[in-house]
């Protein structure tokens, strides 16, 4: 610019023409940067903006921008973990796990992250906190029993009993600041969130959309792409047609009658990976009233009554995988001697008459929260379909999925509820401790001996025994069914080809490791 400077005034002293303009070959100005924009498509809107207060994962691919976890799993290395915001870590015996923290981390507010910002969010979780209630997460952390910091960057943490997850829940753990919620509280933080992620909260329309912006400042730098905007769209039909408009550039839950429409578009493209999410419908045996599903035959009937190869082949197309419990091939606890329950309507209709009901019964409310996993409100109502063919009358009750989210989290899944659930660790244990355990939040079953397993498997650290427990748990589980098995998820996108992105098995949607 200086060198354009002193060609103008060059030529204006030389011809007089002061106050024009001349052109200057090779120094036009540049233009402005296009923005690097990608907006994607999900079945729901974010739950709340408290990363602690939740455990859906259509927030957590939202909330995964803003917050950074102490680690993460790679996908390209088996998903095994690597460090974030903590560098490293040392187990140093069954009840203590010191954290190695990274320097230089700052929140987007200017907090710096350290020990103490470790501990306080460890704090909260124990209900350490003067005057905070626990948040949501903290039942997944019971034995967690102390967080000291030992220098700046240090922190040890103790259990009173062996955990078997405690490594994997400690760097699952998002990062929330501690000036800021001391200042504003808790309740801010749900709706203007304050992270240590690569992206800030631009805006937030609610069922509309969410803004997210990147930082100049972050710490393993700024993202390539500018800006991330999450849309909810509950409907399959309209999330394919904002996509082919090119007003999304990416999917979830493509229904497979849409794939051959989808490729036939030179722009877009399916792409589909095994998912870690199982499909099972859910039932409330803890229910009083007319229908007994407190009785085992009554559970297994319901099993035959269902044709979950029907189900895969014409409504998921293929897209799905059949179980005979809620481990797929490649968990921890996977017993290839257990078969799924085939079809056998005959076989249904002679459990029923010995529990009682010759001519069937009528389920009032059989819930599923749409949009959530492929065509979940079309399973739902082929099950209904399939479980009349046996005397079983049942009404659907299709929500829209925060309603269906925020009533399970209260412990209210109507008579049946269809659910998908993910599972971070890859194995079976995490599914029935959540599941299966008495008392628990998201369990609506009990039964002594399969608490007996679950305790057991978790309560050592040794593999072998482990795994023991955890198959000897899904046997009980598979005579005295608390669900009806269904399948493992395979999740399918679609996306405009400019995004280069690839989807995980673990369901994350991270848009800053993907580019345009």
């Amino acid at each position: 610019m200086r060198k354009g400077a002193a060609l103008g005034l060059g030529v204006t002293a030389l011809y007089g023409l002061e106050g024009c303009t001349l052109p200057q070959p090779g120094l036009q100005p540049e233009a402005p940067k296009a923005l690097k924009k990608v907006t994607i498509a999900q079945g729901a809107d974010a739950a709340t903006m408290d990363p602690h207060n939740h455990s859906i994962t259509i927030t957590s691919n939202i909330l995964a921008h803003i917050y950074d976890s102490l680690g993460q799993r790679n996908p390209e290395k088996n998903y095994a973990y690597e460090g974030l915001l903590a560098e490293s870590w040392e187990i140093v015996d069954d009840l203590t796990i010191d954290l190695k923290l990274r320097r230089g981390v700052t929140f987007s507010n200017g907090e710096p992250f350290n020990a103490e910002v470790c501990k306080y969010n460890l704090d909260r979780i124990m209900g350490k906190l003067p005057g905070v209630a626990p948040p949501f997460i903290a039942k997944w952390y019971p034995k967690l029993k102390d967080a000291q910091v030992l220098d700046e960057y240090t922190v040890r943490v103790t259990t009173s009993e062996v955990d078997v997850f405690l490594l994997q829940r400690l760097l699952d753990l998002e990062m929330v600041p501690k000036e800021y919620t001391q200042e504003h509280g808790f309740e801010k933080l749900a709706h203007e969130p304050v992270g240590t992620g690569p992206y800030t909260l631009k805006e937030w329309v609610r069922e509309e959309h969410i803004t997210l912006v990147a930082r100049d400042d972050y710490w393993r730098g700024r993202p390539a792409i500018d800006e991330v905007v999450f849309r909810p769209i509950p409907e399959d039909a309209t999330r394919i047609a904002e996509l082919q408009a090119g007003n999304v550039d990416l999917i979830v839950n493509v229904p497979p009658d849409s794939v051959p429409a989808i490729e036939a578009d030179e722009n877009l493209e399916v792409k589909s990976v095994p998912s870690t999410r199982v499909a099972m419908v859910i039932f409330d045996t803890e229910r009083e009233g007319p229908l007994d599903m407190k009785h085992p035959k009554v559970r297994q009937a319901l099993n035959y009554a269902v044709d979950r190869d029907a189900i895969i082949k014409h409504i998921l197309g293929g897209y799905g995988i059949k179980l005979a419990t809620v481990a797929p091939e490649y968990f921890v606890g996977y017993d290839p001697d257990l078969e799924p329950y085939p079809y056998d309507p005959e076989k249904a209709r002679q459990l029923l008459a010995e529990a009682g009901y010759p001519d069937g019964f009528e389920i009032k409310d059989f819930r599923v929260g749409r949009g959530r996993f492929l065509r979940n409100v079309e399973v739902a109502q082929a099950i209904a379909d399939q479980l009349a063919q046996v005397g079983v009358k049942v009404t659907l009750n299709a929500m829209e999925f925060g309603v269906w989210a925020k009533d399970t989290n209260k412990h209210i899944i109507g008579d049946m509820s269809l659910a998908a659930l993910g599972n971070p660790y890859f194995d079976a244990w995490n599914t029935i401790y959540t599941l299966c355990r008495s008392d628990n939040v998201w369990s609506w079953y009990s039964n002594p001996e399969v608490d007996k397993y679950i305790d057991e498997g978790g309560s050592t650290l040794d593999p072998v025994k482990h795994e023991q427990a955890v198959k000897k748990a899904l046997e009980l589980l598979y005579e005295d069914p608390p669900f009806i098995f269904m399948y493992q998820l395979v999740d399918v996108y679609a996306l405009n080809k400019r995004l280069k992105w690839s989807p995980r098995s673990d369901e994350l949607i991270y848009m800053y490791e993907a580019t345009t």
